[in-house]
């Protein structure tokens, strides 16, 4: 019998997920070709894996047995593909960073970035933009070699270095009499309307950010386009005042119709981070990362 690799590694993922939603979400698959692959495997192997009803999907004992070198194949596909592209990075001097939609306020990135060019001047960096979850989920499937991240959450096969920290600040339009208050406080902005970020983009930061903003009667009104109220404050924007992260401590504004405060009695540290697999790296990304060691 000639086993399908590819349906063994397949049915590790459901096994670990005793799901086929949640792992075809992993795999970026359909469910419905993830089932009919698994189907499949098991009509190969002429024995059930699974116990499948209408509320839940359990390992047969066959399949708990072959679950351990299903879980074997995939660990020994993933090396691999680690292997196959840090070769292919080497080769091309390719270094892939993942960066969020309002990098272009991180001045720590831009510095590691025009440091390592200096050093490695023929090398290419290329940037790859999305919210932290996501660029969590690149690392993780190689898609990316190391990743700018906000408060990130210890994961077993990733690890980072703080590169700093940043302070939760208000923005507000002079057109607000609050602005013109040298010390805020919660209080101060009871009842009033304070654009943040969408609470899916990034829950736990959401809350550990907005939480006590809700608890004090503000009305947080959740901004699709909020990457860019940061990057577009010299602009006109709809929202008189907004959340913003100030690099330690505040910041000016580039519109002179808007200030930055801090509230005294809530002002939050949120640890920006490099963040790269655990797994064995290219030359590039590691210079990259020992250089990012040096400014933490």
């Amino acid at each position: 019998m000639k086993l399908d690799v590819r349906s063994a590694i397949q049915f590790a993922a459901v096994a670990e997920e005793l799901s086929f939603r949640r792992a075809a979400e992993r795999l970026h698959v359909a469910q419905p070709w993830l089932s009919t692959r698994i189907r499949k495997l098991e009509e190969q192997l002429g024995f059930p894996l699974f116990v499948r009803n209408t509320r839940n999907v359990e390992l047969t004992e066959a399949g708990r047995v072959f679950l351990r070198d299903a879980i074997a194949l995939a660990a020994a596909a993933r090396a691999a593909e680690q292997s196959a592209q840090m070769l292919q990075d080497q080769q091309s001097g390719r270094i892939r960073i993942g960066v969020p939609p309002y990098h272009a306020s991180l001045q720590t990135k831009s510095l590691l970035i025009k440091q390592f060019s200096e050093i490695r001047p023929i090398a290419s960096v290329e940037l790859d933009v999305a919210w932290s979850a996501h660029l969590i989920d690149r690392l993780l499937d190689c898609n990316v070699d190391l990743a700018f991240i906000l408060d990130f959450a210890p994961d077993p096969a990733l690890e980072a270095v703080t590169l700093g920290l940043y302070q939760s600040v208000l923005a507000i339009s002079l057109d607000e009499e609050i602005a013109h208050r040298e010390r805020l406080q919660l209080l101060d902005l009871r009842g009033r309307e304070v654009a943040v970020f969408t609470r899916g983009l990034n829950p736990a930061l959401y809350d550990k950010l907005y939480g006590p903003l809700e608890a004090a009667d503000v009305k947080l009104i959740q901004v699709t386009e909020f990457a860019d109220l940061d990057v577009d404050r010299a602009g006109t924007r709809a929202y008189p005042l907004f959340t913003t992260l100030a690099w330690h401590g505040c910041a000016s504004a580039d519109n002179p119709r808007i200030v930055i405060r801090s509230l005294a009695d809530y002002h939050p540290e949120i640890p920006m981070m490099l963040v790269r697999r655990k797994a064995r790296m290219g030359q590039l990304q590691e210079e990259f990362w020992q250089l990012a060691r040096t400014l933490g």
